[in-house]
């Protein structure tokens, strides 16, 4: 083998397309892995390796990746969710776990948690949740092949600030057609306007300067 792949999940628990930026990759020690991503149906999906070295044994990544539109909204409450591990591994995970950090001063009386583990959609519980200094920690352990440990986190509304929706390019798709039927009306009227016939230039002649008018005369007769 040459590495890893991870597939992150780009749609929230509502459906919507949530924005993944990769900051890097490292190993334990901060040394940094070659990586590419590319996009799909699944989701986003992260190469770790290089193609002309083998590895065996154990190693260690460090995936550090920013996330926006992750939370649903409701009417008294916002919610995290986030599936952890992923669905797309083929191997079993001997253990995973996740740690939330909420932010200081918020009323912990009012936080929920809740965490799942199974295939996808699955809503069979996980071994371990606890709620300590603000501190929402997860964990479970011998997750076959496919099988995921999502963790839920909801909050008091004003906690989590809604991300700006992405631009949508399905307006630019109509908008742009209508913009290229303007310019062309426009570029129409303007070569109909430098087209049209103005007034009629009459040629006018004075004689040189110094010469009378009657030598003129007497020169175009010959």
């Amino acid at each position: 083998r040459h590495g890893i792949f991870r597939v992150l999940r780009t749609n929230n628990a509502d459906g919507k397309e949530m924005s993944v930026k990769v900051k890097g990759v490292t190993d334990e020690n901060h040394s940094p892995y070659n990586y590419t991503t590319s996009k799909g149906n699944d989701g986003l999906t992260i190469k770790i390796g290089d193609a002309n070295v083998l590895i065996s044994g154990v190693h260690t990544y460090v995936i550090s990746y920013t996330i926006t539109n992750v939370a649903t909204y409701f009417d008294d409450h916002d919610e995290f969710t986030w599936n952890v591990t992923g669905n797309d591994w083929e191997v079993p995970i001997l253990s995973a776990s996740a740690t939330m950090v909420l932010p200081s001063g918020v009323d912990v009386s009012k936080i929920t948690y809740s965490c799942y583990r199974g295939t996808y959609g699955a809503t069979g519980t996980c071994a371990n949740k606890k709620l300590e200094n603000s501190i929402v920690s997860f964990s479970d352990k011998d997750l076959d092949a496919e099988i995921n440990l999502t963790v839920s986190v909801g909050v008091p509304k004003g906690i989590i600030t809604p991300a700006k929706p992405p631009f949508d390019f399905t307006l630019l798709a109509w908008l742009l057609p209508i913009i290229i039927f303007i310019r062309m009306i426009v570029a129409g009227l303007k070569k109909r306007r430098d087209l049209k016939p103005g007034k009629t230039i009459i040629a006018e002649y004075e004689p040189p300067a110094g010469m009378m008018p009657t030598l003129v005369g007497s020169l175009e007769d010959g």
